[in-house]
Parts: structure tokens; sequence; C-alpha cells
């Protein structure tokens, strides 16, 4: 029977996983030209930062990427080993802490968003085709790797064309020999310094991007959450967000009265799509994963929960585009969930009776 629902966050609480694309989007823009669709981005929905960003980098061309790190100190001016040479060991400063930089005063998102009306309609479009922080439309002539001319016609942030052939922002030339080739190739310690930097940079820009323009809640989530506790159904999350950013959305919310139990990826040794944080929150809440049902607005939450032995439901209510084909059940309105329908969901899939205990 169901006996709790185990609620994902970001893009499922409230809308904020069109924040993470937006700031994690001009970034990537920023500091390595690179830019994703929103299409693109989904594949990293729920992903906690220490894998996502690893993730990112191996799809990047390793010339940016070591440009970056000599740029923040994490390399010297060493090039990457050759194919013939692959198994030497990268030179320089790695390891050493990597320089900390401060935020543009401008807002990652681009404006307009925070003058929207409820829908949140129109932010894609500035967060994926706005100039960047000089002012100035960013350009870039080389080829993505299939061979294909890059979509963007974006310059760097100097102004200047980021063609690989041209300087890097360091002001040193990138080599040759790293022009082309797949992110794979950066040695781990430059990777892991650069994921520690970026993860650090997303969080305080995300920070920054909620002061600034706040984030909009989902309608009818602490009307439902009521409601299942009212019929003895308790409530935990489990989210691939820091413990700091829950709490304080649980706040914003008005619904930290009803969620007994947290679970993030920092208190787990493998994020979403694993289904070791779902597993943690039955866990923390003494009941059966069985008698759960997540709900989730991406692949990675949903198959987690499905390897964890739940019944789950896709939310579809985010601007962000969703992938829920593993979903059984999908629903777009809180407001029109009742704790019967989620009882019906999880008998569904797990055959129980839906009775109350």
């Amino acid at each position: 029977m169901l006996r709790a629902v185990i609620f994902d966050m970001d893009g499922t609480l409230l809308d904020s996983e069109v924040i993470h694309y937006i700031v994690i989007n001009d970034i990537l823009k920023r500091e390595l030209g690179w830019e994703q669709t929103p299409e693109e981005y989904l594949k990293y929905c729920g992903i906690p930062d220490q894998k996502m960003w690893p993730m990112m980098m191996d799809e990047m061309d390793s010339g940016n990427l070591m440009s970056l790190a000599r740029k923040w100190g994490m390399a010297s001016d060493e090039v990457l080993p050759s194919v013939e040479d692959s198994g030497a060991k990268p030179q320089g400063n790695i390891g050493e802490e990597s320089r900390r930089h401060g935020l543009s005063g401008q807002d990652s998102s681009g404006e307009g968003c925070s003058e929207q009306d409820g829908s949140g309609q129109g932010c894609f479009e500035q967060g994926s085709s706005e100039q960047d922080r000089s002012g100035k439309s960013s350009s870039s002539s080389e080829q993505d790797r299939s061979g294909k001319s890059s979509s963007s016609s974006e310059q760097g942030c100097s102004g200047k064309s980021s063609s690989s052939s041209e300087q890097n922002r360091s002001g040193k030339s990138s080599s040759s020999s790293e022009q082309g080739r797949s992110g794979r190739e950066v040695p781990e310690q430059v990777k892991s310094a650069l994921s520690a930097e970026l993860e650090r940079l997303h969080w305080a820009e995300y920070d920054l991007y909620i002061e600034k323009n706040g984030v909009k809640a989902f309608p009818g989530v602490r009307e439902l959450m009521g409601a299942l506790r009212t019929e003895n159904i308790r409530i935990a999350v489990a989210t691939g967000s820091l413990v700091r950013i829950v709490r304080e959305n649980l706040k914003l919310l008005g619904i930290e009265e009803f969620v007994e139990e947290i679970a993030t990826s920092e208190d787990c040794d493998n994020g979403k799509p694993a289904p070791d944080v779902f597993l943690l929150a039955a866990k923390k809440l003494g009941i059966a994963p069985a008698d759960c049902l997540v709900v989730e607005d991406a692949g990675n939450g949903l198959q987690g929960a499905l390897s964890a032995g739940m019944a789950c439901a896709g939310f579809d209510g985010s601007e962000l585009p969703s992938e829920l084909s593993l979903a059984p059940i999908v629903f777009s309105d809180y407001r029109k969930v009742k704790p019967a329908d989620m009882r019906e969901w999880h008998r569904q899939q797990k055959g129980s009776d839906g009775g109350l205990e």
C-alpha cells in the first residue's frame, strides 16, 4: 500500500530546473564557448554536479578545456600528450587550489525573465540566444565534432573571434595538438580541478539569479502535501541539489512542515540515475521502497526510482522540456491531484489495495 510520497525538487516542486539550465549554459558559453539546447540539457537533469561537469567535458574540445585550465591556474603551458604518448603524466601546478574569480554583475539569465507572467515563457530564448556579458554577440568559426559548422556565430567575452586558431583568453594560443580532440583526453587531474570550480560557479550564480529574480513555485504543491499528511501518507524529498538549497527552497515554498526527511546527492556515493538517493529517503522514513511513490520531472530520476523498486509518476509542469517516457503516469497540475489519485497510481504499479494503514 502507499505509505510515502518522495518528491524530487528542481522542476518538480518548483520551477528551478530552467534556472539551472540558464545559469549552466551561461557559464558554458562564457568560459568554454560551448552551448546546449534545452533538449541536449535533458540528459543531465537530476545528475549531481560532481558527475555532470565531467560528463559535459567529455563532449567538449580538449583545446578549450586546457585553455580554461591555464587561465584558472590549473595547468601549465604544456600541451596535451600526443596520441603516441597519451600515457604521459600532466605537467604544471595541477592540484593547487584554483584561482577564484568574482561574478559578473549582469544577470546570468539575460533580462526579462522576472517580468514574465506566471508561465515563465521567454526564459529559454533569453538564455540560449542572449549576447555575452561584454554586450557583443559571440561567434565561433570552429566546427563541431561531427565536422559540421557550429550553429553559434558568437564571439568570446573579449569581443574577438573564438576560433580555435586564435589565442585563448589567457593570451596564449591553444596548441594544434589539442584542437579537435575529445575532452576525454584531458588529464583527469585537470578535469577534476575544472569540475570543482565550475560547480562553485554554478551554485554561486544560481544564488545570484534567485536573489535577483526569485523562483516560481508550482501551484497546488502545498495543498497536496497537506492533504497527504492528513491521510497519514508521509513525505520526503530526494534530489541532486545541495542540502542548504533544499532547506531554503522548502522554506520558500512554505512546505517545510510537511517534509519529514531530505536525501541529497551529498549523502550518497552515487547520484541519479542510480537508486541510492531514493533508497536513502525510504530508509530515513522507515518505509519499504515498494510502499513509496516517487514524483519526478526527469528521465534520470525516473530511472533511479524504478531501479529502487518504487512506483513513480512524471510531472510535466516545467518550462523546461521533460523526458518522461519511463513514467507510467504523467500529470502537469498539482491542483488536480488528490491523495486518492496517488494511491491509485501506486496500486496500478504495485498491485496493492491502495488503502490506508
